[in-house]
């Protein structure tokens, strides 16, 4: 199967972040680098993306176990249930 390129908006709407934080972790080697598609244009592989994105929602739960969840007594806990 051919690997599908992303140009810049859908890395920003996959990844959640501003393009000036992209190229900041990609300087620091936080994030992948893009590929060069031409002579002023860049894109990313899609699996370098995927991976990106799961190992960001891998990390919290392997560093802090449960610190996705709110805790009981938080103030997030009391809206739902004044919501509910």
């Amino acid at each position: 199967m051919a690997e599908v390129l992303l140009k810049m908006p859908k890395v920003r709407e996959r990844c959640a972040l501003s393009r000036s934080e992209l190229y900041r972790r990609i300087r620091s080697g936080q994030f992948p680098a893009p590929v060069s598609i031409g002579s002023r244009a860049v894109a990313w592989r899609s699996s370098d993306i995927d991976a990106w994105v799961a190992s960001r929602l891998k990390k919290p739960q392997e560093e802090h176990g449960d610190a996705g969840r709110i805790p009981q007594g938080c103030a997030g806990d009391r809206i739902e249930r004044n919501l509910a």
